[in-house]
């Protein structure tokens, strides 16, 4: 707690404010990370016959998944590992194209983990959004804001990066066609789900994402009414609902620049809570929640606030500097995981959060 008060009052005391506005023309791209549509290194990783294992975020969605399932259908001696768990999407998505999980989705130890030649992570802005994470040779291949966290690790051997891209699912899609794969109906069904819902179901799509759905729907037998119908195949559980009605109970509401800010504390479901908010009407919702020592901060903006510049994964990367932690993420969704006070850091992000709206141009209303 008092290191977070700390960090705070070092933050308050900095002349001027970072510029954390999206700039969306430009990826985000250094020497270190690989640029677009450049994937040999990453075929050649891929198409060896040593043993590989996919790893991915916690509660993994139909993003991960799909990219997940494709690239083991697609390549040789690669196992996929759950171990962090998958979301309700993604088990409903798996079902759909996976019922009998002849495909081996497992959830392995440590030690299992450390018996694979090289870990494909996916879709995964930092290394602590992992459960488990292998010292093994690396490849990361992502869709989010560039992060430090896996620019300094030595056991990377490429880290390809494309945050023009709204989901993973489109890079690995763009990798297979580059590799001269022949795609079986399992991993474009997965990718489709993938596209879809990291999407919000084509809200967030731009020209190019349509484009690639064209052309795997051209490839399927599958429609994206099937897709649709097998994700949301499960009602909402009651542990959900309920996190959300409690989130509404600790609601703290500010106003600044005629921009709603907004942060609660759940015990799960953080990312439910915030989409939830902004629902509601808010413009950006930090929603944080604690499991022992650690706490874990999901962040959402409304579309227009991003349209403004916003970009949430740059914000919470800095905040992360702030307190010690590791943020990453998207423009309009991003997370923060560390250890130490939750509320703390909460108050950290409206404060820091207000510092970067100074920045935003005038604007009489967001709507």
């Amino acid at each position: 707690m008092e290191q977070n008060q700390q960090s705070l009052q070092n933050m308050q005391s900095q002349q001027g404010h970072q510029n954390y506005l999206h700039q969306q023309s430009q990826p985000n791209h250094q020497n270190h990370s690989n640029q677009q549509g450049n994937f040999s290194n990453a075929i050649d990783l891929l198409s060896t016959e040593k043993k590989k294992v996919v790893i991915f975020h916690r509660n993994g969605d139909p993003d991960a998944l799909g990219c997940a399932v494709a690239l083991a259908l697609c390549f040789p001696n690669v196992t996929i590992s759950i171990s962090g768990g998958l979301n309700l999407a993604a088990k409903n998505i798996s079902t759909f194209y996976n019922p009998e999980n002849t495909l081996g989705l497992t959830e392995h130890n440590a030690l299992e983990l450390e018996q694979f030649d090289l870990a494909i992570i996916l879709d995964t802005s930092t290394p602590s959004q992992i459960e488990i994470l292998p010292s093994i040779p690396k490849l990361v291949i992502d869709h989010h804001a560039e992060n430090a966290g896996w620019l300094q690790r030595e056991d990377v051997l490429e880290y390809y990066l494309d945050n023009t891209k709204r989901s993973c699912a489109e890079i690995i899609f763009s990798l297979l066609k580059a590799a001269g794969k022949t795609l079986p109906q399992t991993a474009l069904t997965g990718l489709l789900a993938g596209i879809l819902t990291d999407t919000g179901h084509m809200t967030f799509a731009h020209s190019d994402t349509f484009r690639t759905m064209a052309e795997i729907l051209d490839s399927s037998s599958i429609t994206i009414e099937e897709i649709h119908n097998a994700l949301n195949t499960r009602n909402e559980n009651y542990s959900k609902k309920l996190a959300k009605l409690k989130a509404a109970q600790r609601l703290r509401v500010e106003e600044f620049k005629r921009i709603i800010i907004t942060t609660s504390e759940v015990n799960a479901f953080e990312g439910d809570a915030a989409r939830a908010f902004l629902s509601l009407g808010a413009d950006v919702a930090f929603i944080g929640s604690t499991r022992k020592d650690d706490y874990r901060i999901s962040a959402r903006a409304n579309p227009t606030l991003v349209k403004r510049g916003i970009h949430l994964g740059t914000f919470l990367e800095s905040v992360g500097g702030d307190v010690n932690s590791e943020g990453g993420g998207h423009p309009g969704a991003a997370g923060l995981t560390g250890t130490g006070d939750v509320e703390a850091v909460l108050h950290i992000c409206r404060e820091k959060f207000k510092n970067v709206l100074r920045d935003l141009p005038e604007q009489e209303s967001i709507e």
